[in-house]
């Protein structure tokens, strides 16, 4: 099995959107930033968030601001290697939200912590999601969260959901029976970034990764190179979340 990179990294409830049960989901929004920097500044970049930056996420999820939060950081792939996310009830809650959030950290981020976040940013990125469908048990923890980003054309579109809902769905949900997979989430596109539509599948072993991959490439079939035509750009990214010393 595979060692995770940092201590504080262990098991999470909050997953992508650590949602209700299944039956009871509506459709949410989320905002998430994705940022670059050096590996070396990681570290101190965790020890900021969950020390002056989680505490309001928490205290805004409870006024009901927001639905929830979640922050990941880099195991493999991709360009970026730290992931935040805020989950919203409604897109007209997310302008309100942010300048809560903006309004709350400059009222109590020290100025010290505000210059190390901004000395340490490099690349950085903006995207909202619209969550689309999600089977993710209450009572998940997420170890992994493997991330499937893809462009596709939009008039192939609604071929690639009806593939997804008709073949690729139903070998997500007996992975989850088998016990190989958690949960997972599909997004489509609002605003920002380069992709249209992802994939998020989330693991408590990392073992798990590669098993459900190759279930669902046999549950495609002959559909498999359809589908393939159908992306113009892709990128795959597996983040761990990021907790507390001994959480």
């Amino acid at each position: 099995m595979k060692k995770l990179l940092y201590p504080a990294v262990a098991a999470v409830v909050l997953s992508l959107t650590a949602p209700a049960p299944a039956q009871a989901q509506e459709l949410r929004f989320i905002r998430e930033s994705v940022y670059k920097m050096n590996y070396g500044d990681m570290l101190v970049w965790n020890e900021i968030y969950l020390e002056h930056i989680a505490p309001i996420l928490t205290v805004m999820t409870e006024a009901g601001t927001i639905e929830g939060f979640a922050a990941w950081q880099h195991d493999t792939g991709g360009e970026y290697n730290w992931r935040f996310a805020m989950r919203y009830f409604d897109f007209e809650s997310i302008q309100t939200a942010l300048s809560d959030f903006n309004r709350r950290m400059g009222e109590s981020m020290p100025a010290e912590a505000m210059e190390k976040l901004q000395a340490m940013m490099g690349a950085h990125r903006d995207q909202i999601w619209e969550v689309m469908d999600v089977n993710v048990p209450e009572s998940a923890t997420t170890n992994y969260m493997y991330e499937a980003e893809f462009y596709i054309n939009p008039a192939n579109l609604a071929k690639w959901s009806g593939a997804f809902e008709e073949m690729w769905k139903p070998a997500l949900d007996q992975a989850m029976a088998d016990g190989k997979l958690v949960g997972w989430v599909t997004l489509g596109h609002v605003h920002g970034g380069p992709n249209n539509w992802k994939l998020a599948l989330l693991h408590s072993e990392w073992d798990n990764i590669d098993d459900v991959w190759n279930a669902t490439f046999e549950a495609l079939g002959e559909e498999m190179n359809a589908l393939l035509g159908m992306i113009e750009s892709h990128y795959d990214h597996i983040w761990v979340p990021v907790l507390p010393e001994g959480g």
